[in-house]
Formats: C-alpha cells, structure tokens, sequence
C-alpha cells in the first residue's frame, strides 16, 4: 500500500520489491466529475497528481477507473475510484484516493395540453401532460395526472393546473427536477338552459298569472333559479293562448347567470275557460206606479277583479198589484271585461219575489 511506514513498497504484478526510501511519496487524486442525467451510462474518469509538478514519466501503466460511478445512471452521488498505476525504484510511491461522480437531476418543466369543455359545476380537465421545458431522455416519459380549471365558470383563456404526472425514467422520477405550469389557453363553454313555458288550464280571473312552474332543463346540480314564474299573454277567455316565461328570475350559479346559454321558449297550448257569472234578481216591493220598474240591482256572482257591469236593472213581468210577482233581469246591460263580455258564461237567474200594492 502505498503511504505506509513498511521498509518495501511492491507494485503486485507489476515490479519487484522497491525500498521505499527510494521513492518520493505521491497521492494520484480521482477527479471530482460533475454531469446532468442524460439517460446514459457512465463509463469514464480523470485524475489529478497531488504534486502538479511530478515527473508523469516516472507514472507507469493505465489508469482503471471503478467504484459505483462506472455504469451509473441515475441522478446522485458515487464514488470513482482509480488503479492501474505503478512507478519504478526511482519513482513515486503512489496512494490513491477515490473520486466522485455528481448526476444532478434534469430540470423539466411540464404543463398540460389545452382543455375545452361544456359548464358542469366542477373544475374537473380533461388534459394530457407534456413537456412544457426540458428533455425528456432515452426512453423515459410521462403519463397520467391531476387536471384542474382553476374555478367551476364558464370563459376562454382559462388557466388549468397539473400535478401528479408519472414520470417513468428508472429511478421513480427522480432523474428530474420537476416543476408544474398552468395551461392558460383552455376555456369552458356556457351550458345550454332551456326554460320552457308550460300549458296551462283556468278559469278566467281577470289576470295574465299562470298557477304552472316553467319547465327547466339543462341546469346543473347545485345551481338554482328565482323568481321562475309564467303568464299568459292576455286575460281573455279562449284556446290556443299563448304562455311565456316572465322576465326577472335570477340564475344562481356564482358568475350571475354567465355560465349558461339560456333559451326562453313560449307555449302556445294555454287555455282559459269562460268564468261562471250569475245574475239574479233580488226581492222588491213598491207600490203601483203603471210601471215595471224595480228599485233593487240585481245580485251578481262571480264577477272577476276589474270588471264591472253597466246599464244592469231588474224589472217586474207585468205593472199589476199582487204579490209573488216574478222579477227579471233588464235586456241591455253590458259586461264590460275587455272580451265584449266572452271571458264568462253568464246565468240570468229570476225570481217571483216581487210585491205591487194597491196605490
């Protein structure tokens, strides 16, 4: 070995024993190496004399380079360690001292593919990993991973995030000093919202509100809509009406309503039936006057807010005096409800309650 305090120095299956008081001491240094992975393997070495000023002649032989650096691969540390070499009776008594071989890591940089889809409520990407910076070497890849928009809305030039990505390169993915960039060219379309009018049947009431829901389809699950109601379009009595969706609902979906394309559809199926009106005479006694005039109104049933009646009077059958005398609705009067009185079915109700006493 060389360095030691024994009298004789050999260089096994090179020379003959040597006094070592011959020699001049002297350490051959395996290098400090220093590589990025690359996917190759590594199979080489360098020295350095621990007295720059030796004479190299006196340095026999090849050096042989060994330790865990020969073969290496992946990123980390390894020992060089150097042989081989032997000098002569007037030469050097040569120590080694092992090297080290430095793999640092790759730098890669990697990002997603763009992603494009249709306003569901998650922040969920469909996307494949690329390299956004960096080599991949060899045979190495990447596959899988986590894809997220960075929120649940509806627009273009969004960002999605990745991570969790596989690398495959040998070593668990520790050849490469990973770092993660967003995607900024992925977007998420509005979701199409339906909102139908639905047919509605009624009675006649003098208003335009519709007693049905509107129809919604295309809403997401954790979204909802206020203030969702119908009308018709007109009061009036008849078939075939038409129905919309009032305006002023309120779609909540944490963007003010912009995640959805909304079509408002009108219903052309409404139908509102003639309203029950009854018109009856209410009991009147006067005296005999030569006339057939009654002082009571008729009693009406049935009129709807905002509607009125005019020119509405009873009268007596005939101007005699007697008692139970019948009583009938005036011809004439007017039903003033803005449908020439068609939004009712009207019932005229007599009655022999009228008293005529002698003058």
């Amino acid at each position: 070995m060389g360095g030691s305090d024994a009298v004789w120095r050999i260089y096994e299956g090179q020379t003959a024993p040597f006094l070592r008081s011959f020699l001049k001491p002297l350490t051959v240094n395996g290098s400090a190496v220093s590589k990025t992975y690359d996917a190759s393997t590594f199979n080489a070495g360098s020295y350095t004399l621990s007295n720059p000023a030796a004479d190299s002649s006196q340095i026999l032989g090849t050096a042989q380079y060994g330790g865990t650096a020969i073969g290496a691969r992946n990123a980390g540390i390894y020992d060089l360690t150097v042989s081989g070499l032997y000098s002569g009776q007037q030469g050097y008594d040569l120590s080694f001292a092992d090297g080290q071989l430095n793999i640092n890591k790759a730098i890669l940089s990697i990002t997603s593919t763009s992603a494009s889809k249709t306003y569901d409520g998650t922040t969920i990407a469909q996307a494949t990993a690329v390299v956004a910076d960096g080599t991949l070497y060899g045979t190495d890849s990447i596959s899988g991973g986590t894809f997220a928009f960075d929120n649940k809305n509806a627009a273009t030039n969004k960002h999605v995030s990745v991570s969790g990505v596989t690398l495959d390169d040998g070593n668990g993915g520790n050849n490469y000093d990973v770092t993660y960039v967003d995607n900024t060219n992925s977007s998420i379309g509005k979701k199409l919202l339906t909102i139908s009018a639905a047919a509605d049947s009624k009675e006649y009431d003098g208003r335009l509100w519709s007693n049905i829901r509107p129809v919604v389809t295309g809403r997401v699950s954790g979204d909802s809509i206020a203030g969702l109601s119908q009308s018709f379009t007109d009061k009036n009595a008849g078939t075939g009406k038409t129905v919309v969706v009032d305006a002023g609902f309120v779609i909540r979906d944490g963007n003010k309503g912009n995640n959805y394309q909304v079509v408002v559809v009108d219903n052309h199926s409404g139908i509102i039936t003639p309203k029950q009106l009854i018109i009856g005479t209410v009991a009147n006694s006067k005296v005999y006057d030569g006339g057939v005039t009654s002082v009571n109104k008729p009693l009406v049933t049935g009129l709807a807010y905002g509607d009125r009646i005019t020119g509405l009077f009873q009268q007596y059958e005939s101007k005699t005096v007697g008692e139970n005398k019948k009583l009938l609705i005036k011809s004439g009067y007017v039903v003033q409800d803005g449908n020439s009185g068609a939004n009712y079915t009207v019932t005229e109700q007599t009655s022999n309650d009228g008293v005529i006493t002698v003058h």
